[in-house]
């Protein structure tokens, strides 16, 4: 796959939703997109020190795969990620 259309997948997040219908096949197909449009204000997706990186967990349901992304990215580039922020708690860079 070209660079350029795995990054706009990734930042659409595109998604199919099947339901069941009594007509054809039974099935009917609803489309969808779920875009990453905030995820190019990357501090908020992590606390940057010293020593590395804390990832976020994001409050914003819409928001909480950029996390995921920017953990990818981080590790392909080598940098050491200290802790990731889970259960019921939230904290965001911007905070």
């Amino acid at each position: 796959m070209h660079p350029k259309l795995l990054v706009d997948i990734i930042f659409t997040r595109p998604g199919i939703k099947l339901y069941k219908v009594d007509i054809n096949s039974g099935l009917e197909a609803k489309f969808f997109n779920e875009n990453l449009s905030n995820l190019f204000f990357t501090r908020d997706q992590v606390i940057t020190v010293k020593r590395g990186v804390v990832l976020s967990k994001m409050h914003s349901g819409q928001r909480q795969h950029e996390v995921e992304i920017m953990k990818y990215v981080y590790n392909k580039l080598g940098v050491k990620i200290l802790h990731e922020i889970t259960g019921d708690g939230f904290l965001e860079g911007g905070d």
